[in-house]
């Protein structure tokens, strides 16, 4: 009991250092003066709002196999496999169909989210006139990725995409092939992410890490705690921080 208290406590004194950081400048924003060469983005809670649409089409479809009604807590805790992982987890005899019925939900239920957050297609067209590369690292299943870029009219602006996997989160694995792809050195590529395993993903393969709290369901002191190289609460603050990048010669 002791040793739980001390360690309840250390945490409680990083989270009141971490957010003290944040209010006196820290890296909330930081400086944009550095050289980078590449940017990964992550999709859900980063470039939209789409995880009410994850959530609707999945308590839609699971409504159907399971006639009943699936809280937003339960959907959550299989999160990490992709959405087919999910459905072949809980659904094995019926997956084909069960996912058939959820692609269809999900094309649905984009309509709650139809566009990407303000200011992000300009952070986009910021990032490729510096001739950054960019790409699209995601925890979601290839069809819904794929999806919701044309939904959100994303499609034109990476030159890579990395999907999940269906066994579990790894977007470690993910990050390292679009490294392998663009021969750049870790220090010299971004990582943005609303979620802590993004920023520890990003941190473990030498990434600039940059977490994005703007949407409704970023857990700001989770992502403290990650310790991103850099933390942005608005869209707006991360384009501001962009336009001190040095544009990339090719």
């Amino acid at each position: 009991m002791i040793y739980l208290e001390v360690d309840q406590a250390i945490g409680s004194l990083y989270r009141f250092f971490a957010i003290c950081h944040c209010s006196l400048g820290g890296n909330v924003m930081g400086k944009g003066d550095m050289g980078l060469e590449g940017m990964m983005f992550d999709l859900d809670g980063t470039l939209a709002e789409t995880l009410p649409v994850c959530l609707t089409a999945l308590r839609r479809t699971f409504k159907k196999f399971f006639n009943r009604e699936w809280t937003s807590k339960e959907l959550l805790s299989y999160f990490g496999p992709t959405e087919e992982g999910v459905i072949k987890r809980l659904l094995p005899d019926r997956a084909d169909e069960c996912m058939r019925i959820y692609y269809s939900e999900y094309e649905r239920a984009h309509g709650l989210c139809p566009g990407p957050f303000p200011g992000i297609p300009e952070a986009l067209r910021l990032l490729r006139s510096k001739n950054i590369r960019l790409a699209l690292v995601t925890a979601k299943g290839e069809r819904t990725m794929r999806i919701s870029l044309r939904r959100l009219g994303l499609e034109s602006y990476f030159s890579d995409l990395e999907h999940g996997f269906e066994d579990g989160n790894k977007k470690e694995i993910s990050i390292q092939r679009v490294l392998g792809r663009w021969n750049m050195k870790p220090a010299s590529v971004g990582c943005v992410g609303d979620g802590a395993s993004d920023i520890a993903a990003a941190r473990a393969q030498g990434l600039v890490s940059i977490a994005a709290s703007w949407a409704k369901s970023a857990n700001e002191e989770r992502l403290l705690c990650s310790r991103p190289d850099f933390l942005f609460r608005t869209v707006d603050e991360f384009v501001k921080w962009l336009k001190g990048i040095k544009k990339v010669s090719r």
